[in-house]
Order: C-alpha cells, then structure tokens, then sequence
C-alpha cells in the first residue's frame, strides 16, 4: 500500500549512499534472496555482545555498528537489517516487544513493547 512505501523506506542519505556504496554486488537478487543476503550479510558484520560500545554523540547508531565498532545486540543488528532493506528499496520498519511474566495470574504473560 502507499501508506507502506510513503512511510518505511527513509533512511539518511548519507548512511543510504554509504551502504550501497559498500554493499551493492551488482547482483540482481529475488526479494526472497535479498532478504535473505541482507540478514546473512548484518549477521557477519559484527559480534554479538550485551556490552556493546555506546554509539558516540552525533553518529549514527547503524552507521556506528556496520563500519566502526562491529559489536552490539539485537537491537544493532535488527536496526542494521532494517536500513539496509530500506536501501534496496524494501519497506522495513524495527518492532520490539517483550513478554513478561504476571504475578497471581493464570496468564502466563502478557505482550509489552
């Protein structure tokens, strides 16, 4: 839909043209294949850590992780996939939640994000 297009394709231009720079094979892909190189291609490019370094004022978070520091959690490597999708021009947007426990309930959790 146009809602969809008009609203998750955005990413700074400096940190779009950088990653086609660095990215782009010349390789036409499947939306199915460029999926699944983009998610191969974010998970070889950093390590996985819950003591990532901390993003310095005024870069970019994404831009920080893919091309300097190479380390952080999910919240690195989702937000990463999700400007690289944009960039190839695959609507995307980073959703997260968590399920939490309830006390005295019968629930066993609920849904919060």
């Amino acid at each position: 839909s146009a809602f969809v297009y008009d609203n998750y394709l955005d990413v700074p231009e400096e940190l779009r043209r950088r990653l086609l720079e660095t990215y782009s094979t010349g390789e036409q892909f499947t939306f199915t294949d460029l999926i699944r190189w983009v998610e191969d291609t974010v998970g070889q490019s950093g390590t996985y850590t819950l003591s990532a370094p901390r993003t310095p004022d005024g870069e970019d978070f994404v831009e920080y992780f893919l091309f300097e520091s190479h380390e952080g959690y999910c919240v690195h490597f989702a937000s990463s996939a999700v400007m690289m999708l944009r960039s190839f021009g695959i609507p995307a947007r980073y959703v997260e939640a968590s399920w939490c426990p309830q006390k005295n309930s019968r629930m066993p959790g609920r849904m919060v994000g």
